[in-house]
């Protein structure tokens, strides 16, 4: 499987098998902010980043509750 994105920081073992569902965790995260973000209650990336950081944790927390995920 290729790698996409920057995995630095990551565990090689999820680098190498989910980088690419991060990506689209991500991603998807990224668009959902941009939606929702309100600009009078301040800049976007500082939400937008949270927001995504936050997502990919959840992917990654779901992922290790899943009985086939380590297959």
């Amino acid at each position: 499987m290729r790698s996409s994105g920057n995995v630095r920081g990551l565990p090689r073992h999820i680098a190498t098998s989910e980088s690419d569902d991060l990506s689209s965790e991500a991603r998807i995260a990224f668009i959902d902010a941009i939606k929702t973000w309100d600009p009078r209650k301040g800049d976007l990336w500082p939400y937008a980043s949270m927001r995504v950081k936050g997502s990919m944790q959840d992917y990654l927390r779901k992922r290790g509750n899943d009985p086939i995920a380590g297959i």
